[in-house]
């Protein structure tokens, strides 16, 4: 059975619009994997970032996904890898630049958890680089542990420097 998946992608190096295009088609193009929408681009400043991170480029694409949330795991750090990310943080919680991140967000209203993978993300709430595109897809979101709604958990996010990318993928 699809159940309806959310997931963050952010790029802060090279063609930053590129590599967000090439991950989604890369999506897209996964047996199990059907791309319904993508909001619009953001710039972000990095959160939990080494001291010299540049600047983000980020956005959300909801999904239609028949595979299991492990399965999902696997397929998106195989993107990430195909388009040049390496490791996935330095420690001490800090992470560095680069080329394509992509993170499962929410699937379904499912609440999933392994040593590899939680599901809600367990920092989402906390970004407004996620959840001002999230939604711009999804007006009515809501975290499935709880059920506080993104719109309201936003209002607390106000000071994080989230701005509208004007550029296309195209540009």
């Amino acid at each position: 059975m699809a159940e309806t998946v959310f997931l963050s992608l952010g790029s802060n190096l090279g063609n930053r619009t590129k590599h967000l295009k090439q991950a989604t088609l890369r999506l897209d193009n996964v047996v199990g994997i059907s791309v319904l929408e993508s909001s619009p681009l953001y710039n972000s400043k990095p959160i939990d970032c080494q001291p010299d991170c540049n600047d983000f480029l980020n956005m959300i694409v909801k999904i239609d996904c028949s595979l299991k949330p492990d399965q999902l795991l696997e397929q998106v750090e195989r993107i990430e890898k195909t388009q040049g990310r390496i490791g996935k943080g330095l420690g001490k919680g800090l992470s560095a630049d680069r080329v394509i991140d992509i993170d499962i967000l929410l699937f379904g209203d499912r609440s999933f958890k392994n040593e590899r993978l939680q599901i809600p993300h367990p920092r989402m709430h906390q970004r407004a680089f996620v959840l001002i595109p999230l939604l711009d897809i999804e007006p009515d979101a809501t975290n499935p542990e709880g059920g506080d709604r993104f719109d309201k958990i936003i209002q607390g996010l106000k000071d994080q420097d989230v701005t509208p990318f004007e550029a296309t993928f195209d540009g």
